[in-house]
């Protein structure tokens, strides 16, 4: 069976990695999946069942500790490829394995929705053979960062379709957690280390948004999902929720009040499945826009009086806020359907 690599750096990867696996399977390929210790990429894909193997770490927040950490997650790389010998790597876009691809000469394919994550568009694109994006990110405004040696793919909708298009729980499943659906509110902050955000300041915390909850909406429990030890509040509350391990993200959107994150993913996901949610992001998301203008619930607010805003008018009857988006959702392809149709072909080629 043909072995297809994917390196897996964040928790939503870990998702692709889930609905990667079975696509391939079909196809006759096998997965074989390399990681870091991350946020909680390594618990998520424990919790999907998947084999790994982990390999380094983040670089944290400085440019010198992630190209340290950088290479040595390459030099590693490359023994455990060659032990392996992948026919393709499939990647949202890793740096680290991009470029130990490269050099072995293994076909690449990688995913990407982020053109604001500027210095790892630059590190992949120009090495990759092809890079898959949503349609709605233009072309002038990708090929500015490198150009893919076969080109761009481009699919009409978002990644996160990949794993919410077949998603049908029972809200019976929130009792794991021991929460009831529409009575709590999913707090994820913003992707502090990256180096897209070295230089950015919000002009307000996570922490206000956290604390105005608990202070004006007693009633609701929050679920606060940190990207690093260091963001977790250091306080204490009953209807504080700080999982120390992988949740079902995709689980606790669907039935939340309200999603708020300093990223994208999860707003994405929430709002894909009806659920109200902010984004405070302080980069330009075309995916984000390209959801609203679909008429899904989604908020990109910058400043705390707005979030404020639409938190109470939410969390006022969370009920009334939601959308039925199945009628949405019908037309979106996943990114994965395109890898799919890639590979045979990039194989053949490269023989």
């Amino acid at each position: 069976m043909s072995l297809i690599w994917y390196d897996c750096l964040t928790p939503k990867q870990a998702l692709i990695a889930y609905t990667l696996k079975k696509a391939l399977e079909r196809l006759g390929f096998d997965i074989f999946i390399t990681t870091r210790d991350y946020d909680y990429t390594i618990s998520l894909l424990r919790l999907k069942g998947l084999d790994y193997v982990a390999i380094g770490s983040h670089g944290g927040a400085s440019l010198k500790g992630k190209l340290r950490r950088s290479c040595e997650r390459m030099l590693k790389m490359i023994d455990l490829v060659e032990k392996t010998n992948p026919r393709a790597l499939v990647s949202f876009s890793s740096p680290d394995a991009t470029r130990v691809a490269f050099g072995m000469g293994i076909p690449i394919i990688n995913l990407n929705d982020s053109p604001h994550a500027e210095h790892v568009c630059r590190l992949t694109f120009s090495l990759s053979d092809y890079v898959i994006t949503p349609k709605c990110i233009p072309l002038e405004v990708l090929e500015q960062l490198g150009r893919p040696r076969r080109g761009f793919i481009q699919y009409e909708g978002v990644d996160e379709v990949a794993w919410l298009r077949d998603y049908n729980p029972s809200p019976s499943a929130l009792s794991r957690y021991g929460l009831r659906p529409l009575s709590y509110v999913v707090l994820r902050p913003e992707e502090q280390k990256a180096a897209y955000m070295l230089k950015v300041k919000l002009g307000f915390s996570y922490e206000d948004i956290l604390k105005y909850i608990l202070n004006t909406h007693k009633g609701y429990r929050i679920v606060f999902l940190p990207r690093y030890e260091d963001q977790r509040p250091q306080i204490q509350h009953p209807m504080l929720v700080m999982p120390r391990t992988a949740v079902d993200g995709p689980l606790l959107t669907r039935f939340a009040a309200l999603v708020i994150t300093g990223g994208g993913t999860m707003s994405r996901e929430a709002c894909l499945q009806g659920t109200p949610s902010i984004s405070y992001s302080p980069h330009k998301l075309y995916v984000n826009e390209y959801l609203k203008k679909r008429g899904f619930p989604l908020y990109d607010v910058h400043k705390l009086d707005n979030i404020i805003d639409i938190i109470d008018q939410v969390l006022e009857e969370p009920a009334r806020a939601r959308v039925d988006t199945e009628e949405l959702l019908k037309g979106m392809e996943s990114p994965v359907d395109v890898v799919i149709k890639l590979i045979p072909e990039l194989l053949e080629t490269s023989l």
